[in-house]
């Protein structure tokens, strides 16, 4: 059994531990479903989903876990993690249960205390394993072959909304089970919004164009940003956009084991800010990524938690004006014994394309 979950059940003084967030099912037991639930004590692991997933959990479910299937899930899921009246206290993952869903369960099992985890249920899946950072690699390779395709064929006049869509397609051909998130294609002025989902704008000679990206492999997600020129770029462009590549190159230079995020942060930060854009560079530096997009740790002023080997982060500093663009550069960065390994394979110098 995982020795993180039994040292969650010891430190809380609980008799078992009931996991509801999917992603960390799926970490845990190895399924692949929309519903299941794990109780754990420090004997057992149950796995427990519904009469539609016999077939599926009897492939997927790691051995370390029995299945148990149920028709009425709150009155039986009450059930089993009352444990025969052995259970007094019980731990959950307050981010992964709905207000009712947790009432629901307290007003059927009236004699449990429901005990909040204190730490994030993220935190079980914050280092990697080989075969995971293998997976990772591969879904990065993915996108990136889907994104040189689709960069090869933009020019002036393209819609943004078919170039999320284009690159979507091959993603899929390349093998990805879909995206890790909707595509940000953000032209022009809307390249100054960090988040700009794909619109029907058409792009214009001399835009920027910021693509935000990525594909999810057998469950892991890649991340990625590029920002290029469509035809001719100015000077302005030129000059924001390698403050950002600076800011870029030297906080993934920083990454080694014993380097905490927020020092990561910082030195993205601080260089933007002494070019002046400080108050243009509006979110933090980066996050982890997994199973979900946005994973611990997170790469953040405020972070004092240390780098550790396997974890894999992002480092995606931007500079983004109003009225004029924005500049974002994204990869993910595992972190190793001795440093660190890029795992996105897309070159990030400046571009001009179409």
């Amino acid at each position: 059994m995982n020795s993180l979950i039994q040292k969650y059940i010891k430190d809380h003084k609980v008799d078992g531990f009931l996991i509801t967030d999917k992603a960390n099912v799926r970490y845990l037991t190895g399924f692949t479903g929309s519903n299941g639930q794990i109780f754990i004590t420090d004997k057992k692991g149950e796995f427990l989903t519904d009469g539609r997933y016999i077939t599926q959990a009897s492939e997927e479910v790691s051995k370390d876990f029995s299945c148990r299937f149920y028709r009425k899930m709150y009155k039986e899921i009450a059930e089993i993690v009352s444990n025969k009246g052995k259970t007094k206290r019980l731990l959950f993952e307050p981010g992964a249960l709905t207000v009712k869903g947790l009432n629901q369960y307290k007003e059927l099992t009236k004699g449990i205390t429901w005990v909040p985890l204190k730490e994030e249920g993220a935190a079980l899946r914050i280092k990697k394993n080989r075969n995971e950072i293998n997976i990772l690699k591969k879904a990065a390779k993915i996108a990136h072959t889907a994104l040189e395709k689709v960069l090869s064929e933009i020019k002036p006049g393209d819609v943004e909304k078919d170039i999320a869509l284009a690159l979507e397609i091959g993603m899929r051909k390349g093998g990805a089970d879909g995206v890790s998130f909707e595509p940000i294609v953000a032209s022009g002025t809307r390249s100054a919004l960090p988040h700009g989902r794909a619109s029907d704008k058409k792009i214009k000679s001399g835009e920027l164009l910021t693509i935000d990206y990525g594909s999810v492999y057998k469950g892991y997600c890649s991340d990625e940003t590029v920002t290029v020129v469509v035809g001719k770029a100015d000077k302005k462009q030129k000059q924001i956009y390698a403050i950002v590549k600076d800011a870029h190159d030297m906080a993934v230079d920083a990454i080694k084991p014993g380097v905490t995020c927020g020092q990561i942060d910082k030195i993205g930060r601080d260089h933007i800010s002494k070019k002046g854009y400080g108050k243009n560079f509006t979110h933090s530096t980066g996050h982890g990524v997994g199973l979900e997009v946005h994973e611990l740790p997170t790469i953040a002023s405020e972070n004092k938690q240390k780098l550790e080997p396997g974890m894999v982060i992002t480092v995606e500093p931007g500079i983004y004006l109003p009225g004029w663009g924005g500049v974002r550069i994204e990869d993910m960065i595992l972190v190793t014994d001795s440093g660190h390994e890029v795992l996105t394979p897309t070159d990030k110098a400046f571009r001009s394309i179409g």
